[in-house]
């Protein structure tokens, strides 16, 4: 199964060099799209998303990652941004519908 990154420029090649896949994208629709797209492919393990984009389409991914046990979605800090905490067990709860 494939790793692709959905973000800006510098956060897609920043996985390209570790040998992800990437999409660039240029805000979070455009985001969301992609990753929908994605998500009917079928043969994506893990999707990595820049947090600038993802944050702003937070309802919609909450949603998708309670539909979907794989792949694996994570939203990580784009460069440059600034780092925020992630509660990872309210992530646990919210895909599990709790």
């Amino acid at each position: 199964m494939r790793v692709v990154a959905i973000g800006d420029k510098i956060f897609v090649n920043a996985f390209r060099l570790v040998g992800a896949d990437g999409i660039e994208v240029s805000g979070p629709r455009e985001m969301l799209e992609e990753l929908r797209r994605i998500l009917d492919s079928g043969n994506v393990g893990l999707i990595l998303l820049s947090d600038d984009f993802a944050s702003q389409i937070e309802p919609e991914l909450a949603v998708i990652k309670g539909k979907y046990a794989v792949p694996l979605i994570y939203e990580l800090p784009s460069p440059g941004g600034s780092p925020r905490e992630i509660d990872y067990m309210e992530m646990v709860k919210e895909m599990m519908g709790s």
